[in-house]
């Protein structure tokens, strides 16, 4: 009685060679799964192209082994699968503790950056400002894009010291009264068309006393940097995202500035 010969992966088959220890084999077709071919290949003509139909691979000859044999083998790629087990879990340990090392010296550095800290605060402002604080949190930011970051913060300093001191100066007179004002322009915007034919467009004009209040003027345009210098009816008296805001009417330019404005043209 001959001793029982097993493939690689365990099942017993009988030698298909004279004499030798070799078998004759045919697995499933790796595309068609056994079937032969599929409804999805209907307009090639249904047939799996790999087995041509017979749902196998092509024959080929594998090695057999007694069971005292295949077990030796099994026990030899245990031990091989758990050396490159091993192998691999003490590089990614080693990995892991150099990436968790760089990270605490990283996070270490971004604490110290007033940058990081202002990205960190902004971030949901703009897309620009979520795309630096992403780039920084895994590494430096060139120059140039330090400086434009730098320009928010240089804004946001400029703006919340503009509001401290509109905050500081207050409104403008009183409502409903007539008021000595001397602002300068800071900013235009366009509202509407003119009432009439022929009259001018309707802008808002937003000035500043020297003092810092803000004083807003719905009228015809003015250019950036020229003066408000005269007299003008306080017609309202609000806060503007917490800032105090003195809206003006019927300015009238004091007869010293009329006068330099026609000598000047």
């Amino acid at each position: 009685m001959t001793n029982q010969l097993f493939t690689r992966d365990g099942t017993a088959l009988e030698p298909t060679t004279i004499g030798g220890r070799k078998a004759l084999v045919r697995e499933c077709c790796t595309r068609c799964g056994g079937q032969g071919g599929a409804a999805a290949w209907k307009h090639t003509g249904w047939t799996c192209y790999r087995c041509n139909g017979s749902g196998r691979e092509v024959a080929r000859l594998v090695n057999l082994y007694t069971a005292e044999e295949l077990e030796t083998l099994n026990a030899r790629k245990a031990k091989a699968d758990a050396k490159r087990l091993a192998k691999r879990q003490a590089a990614e340990a080693v990995k892991a503790a150099a990436d968790e090392a760089a990270r605490l010296a990283r996070a270490g550095e971004l604490a110290a950056d007033p940058i990081f800290a202002f990205l960190t605060a902004n971030a949901g402002r703009h897309d620009f400002l979520s795309s630096m604080l992403e780039t920084l949190s895994k590494r430096e930011l060139t120059d140039n894009q330090r400086a434009a970051v730098q320009k928010w913060i240089d804004a946001d300093v400029a703006k919340a010291a503009k509001v401290a001191k509109a905050k500081t100066a207050g409104h403008v007179g009183r409502a409903g009264e007539r008021c000595e004002i001397d602002a300068t322009v800071v900013a235009t915007k366009w509202i509407s068309k003119g009432y009439a034919y022929g009259s001018p467009d309707r802008y808002l004009i937003k000035a500043e006393t020297a003092e810092g209040a803000a004083i807003v003027w719905f009228t015809a345009f003015r250019e950036v940097g020229s003066r408000l210098v005269g007299t003008a009816m306080i017609e309202k008296q609000d806060d503007y995202n917490g800032v105090p805001q003195t809206q003006i009417k019927n300015f009238r330019a004091s007869k010293k500035v009329l006068e330099e404005a026609l000598s000047l043209a």
